[in-house]
Parts: structure tokens; C-alpha cells; sequence
């Protein structure tokens, strides 16, 4: 018998060319396009493209609406963070609270044994049957996006672009394919606002948050005033006024409606903290050990000495890194394989 599997198809390239690669591979696909953000429809642009694929490469297309779970554990979420002075990673509250548990949902209404998607990451499994995730040989990997995945999801899951280098190569595949996804633009914003204009959907969603307050120095005193402390993120420079050299938030106060700015240097640190610990692998190295880690989703794993407390994570980086943002995600790495990691504090 086939291999069944649900594939989450966002009318993008990369799940769009994944629909033919798990077919190729033997699998018996059904395509499941998400609805999560509140102007989504069966009518949408990325909705008709996966309509379109899925017909030109001859897979059934399922619909699933999710719009009230993705309010409720991510945009919601998002908004809350932002009221606490953090700055979260809203793929990361997706693929955790969302995606996955959704596409688990429908796979199993479905029948199907596997779950899918387009993301540049792979799942290998060990000798005793335990899976793992690991980076993709490839600069787009998403591995950082998927530390959070439950592992029973994860050992479950399917990523046909795992092992694939270059995204030039999967559009060439879908350009070969005839595909329309193959010239779709490549997504950049976040989904939930297609403008990229953060600042004014968090004063829309959060009409009580303060939208003035102090801008002050490492020594507490004031030198500005901000426009709304969910205008500004920690390592931001632009637009934080004019101070006659330039200026990086250093931290966020919401308690005291107050950004603290400082220059350049003073945001390199060798010491990263981080709660909310996730153990993507099953379970952390005994006592303290060495790591690559990675802050935020566009930087190289940075090596590191780490130690876990009373579920606090403290690292000790080998190489300063640049303006460490409480909200985002430190992830640890053992070589290509993701262990785990935290919410930076």
C-alpha cells in the first residue's frame, strides 16, 4: 500500500514543488491549505495558487478553516508579548500552537500516516526509533522555526525539500513544472500583516497601551521620547531619533513605559539567559556542554558552553553576539541536530 500523507499547502513554491517530490516518492498526497489570518479565503490569491497545483499535479485540495485557533495562540499571543516589552518570533508561536496541531488534526480526519510541509529541515531517526531534527544543507534552512514542534508531531512529519541546497533549484523545478507558484514572490512580511507596518496592528490591537513615554540612557537619564514602546524592538537603530551617533535599543520597560538606548558596543554579550525551555532532541546533555546556538534565525550557530538550572538556561558564547532580543529564541544545535533551547529573558 501507499504511503499516505497531508501536505500543507500555502500556495507557495516550496510546498507547491513538495507536492511533486512526495509523489515521486511514492506517497499518496492530499493537499490542506490553512485558513488563519481573519481576510483569508478559499478565494485568495495563495489560495487559488494551491488550487492550481493541486489540480495541474492531481492531488485532492482540502480546506481547513483555523482563523479562531490562530487568534487565540498567535496573534493574541504576539500582542500579549509586545504589552510585556518582548518581541516574539510569530513562525515560531505558528508552527508550535498552530500548523502542526492543525495539520495533525486534519491528518487524522484524513487517515493519512505522515504530515508535510515545505520547510528546509530534516527528521532522521536513531537506532532505537527516536526522531531528530536537523538543518538543511542549505542557507534557507528553517530548523530555528521548528525547535518547538511537539516531537510526536515531528516524528510523524515529512520535509521533501530537506536535503535540497539551493531554492534557485526548486523554482527551476516548478518554472519546469509548469507550476504558477514558480514565479510567486517569496513571502517576507508577517502573514497576519501584509503591510509590515508592526507598530500601527499593535496600537490597532492594543488601544491601551501608552503611545509616548521616555527614552532613556544606560544611566537612567532621559534623552528623548518614543512613539510607543511596540514601535521598537531591542538591537533596532532606525528611528530612534537623533542623539549625534548612533543609538541601538538596549531594552524595554514596559512596566515603566520606558526604551533604554546605548551605542553599538554596548550591546555585544558574551551571555545569553533563556526560560521556557524546550528539548526538541528528548533530552539535554547531563551537566554543562558545549553547543552551537543560535539567536535569531539569520545568524550561524555560535559556539558555546551551556549549563541548565532549575529549567534556566545560561550560555557562554565563545564569539560576542550582537543585541540578544528577550522574546526571541536562543537555539542549541549539536553539529546539524537541533537539541533544543528557550525564550530569551
Amino acid at each position: 500500500m501507499k504511503k499516505t500523507v497531508l501536505l500543507g499547502m500555502s500556495g507557495g513554491i516550496d510546498s507547491s514543488v513538495a507536492v511533486h517530490i512526495l509523489k515521486e516518492r511514492g506517497y499518496d498526497v492530499t493537499g490542506c491549505h490553512l485558513l488563519f489570518t481573519e481576510n483569508a479565503s478559499e478565494d485568495s490569491p495563495a489560495a487559488l495558487r494551491a488550487k492550481n497545483t493541486a489540480e495541474k499535479l492531481g492531488i485532492p485540495l482540502i480546506f481547513s478553516d483555523r482563523r479562531e485557533l490562530f487568534r487565540e495562540r498567535v496573534t493574541d499571543t504576539f500582542c500579549e508579548m509586545y504589552m510585556k516589552g518582548l518581541t516574539p518570533n510569530p513562525c515560531i508561536l505558528c508552527n508550535t500552537h498552530a500548523k502542526f496541531i492543525a495539520l495533525r488534526e486534519e491528518a487524522d480526519k484524513a487517515g493519512a500516516q505522515f504530515i508535510a510541509t515545505g520547510h528546509y529541515a530534516r527528521t532522521l531517526f536513531d537506532g532505537n526509533g527516536s526522531v531528530g531534527l536537523f538543518r538543511a544543507p542549505t542557507k534557507k534552512d528553517q530548523s530555528y522555526f521548528l525547535y518547538r514542534v511537539p516531537r510526536d508531531i515531528l516524528a510523524r512529519t515529512v520535509f521533501p525539500l530537506g536535503d535540497f541546497t539551493s531554492k534557485d533549484e526548486i523554482r527551476a523545478t516548478g518554472a519546469s513544472l509548469g507550476l504558477e507558484a514558480a514565479s510567486a514572490p517569496d513571502s517576507q512580511d508577517i502573514c497576519f500583516i501584509p503591510d509590515g507596518n508592526c507598530g500601527a496592528f499593535l496600537q490597532a490591537h492594543l488601544p491601551e497601551m501608552p503611545v509616548s513615554g521616555d527614552i532613556l540612557d544606560l544611566r537612567g537619564q532621559k534623552v528623548g521620547t518614543h512613539t510607543g514602546i511596540f514601535n521598537y524592538t531591542v538591537g533596532q537603530r532606525k528611528g530612534l531619533g537623533a542623539f549625534g551617533k548612533p543609538m541601538y535599543v538596549a531594552g524595554i520597560n514596559a512596566a515603566d513605559n520606558t526604551v533604554t538606548v546605548c551605542n553599538s558596543e554596548e550591546r555585544f554579550t558574551h551571555n545569553i539567559r533563556a526560560g521556557r525551555l524546550c528539548c526538541t532532541a528528548g533530552e539535554f546533555p547531563d551537566g554543562d556542554f558545549n553547543a552551537g546556538i543560535m539567536i535569531r534565525s539569520t545568524s550561524a550557530p555560535v559556539n558555546a558552553r551551556v549549563g541548565i538550572t532549575d529549567g534556566i538556561m545560561t550560555a557562554h558564547l565563545e564569539n560576542a553576539v550582537f543585541s540578544p532580543c528577550p522574546g526571541q529564541s536562543a537555539v542549541l544545535y549539536d553539529g546539524e541536530k537541533v537539541l533544543g533551547g528557550g525564550i530569551i529573558f
